[in-house]
């Protein structure tokens, strides 16, 4: 369980770094 909350992490850090680039779209 601990890898799939450190991949959920990771994938949740990705996408505020995705929005704060601009580049969601």
């Amino acid at each position: 369980m601990a890898g799939q909350q450190m991949q959920a992490k990771a994938q949740g850090v990705a996408d505020s770094i995705k929005d704060t680039l601009g580049m969601n779209k």
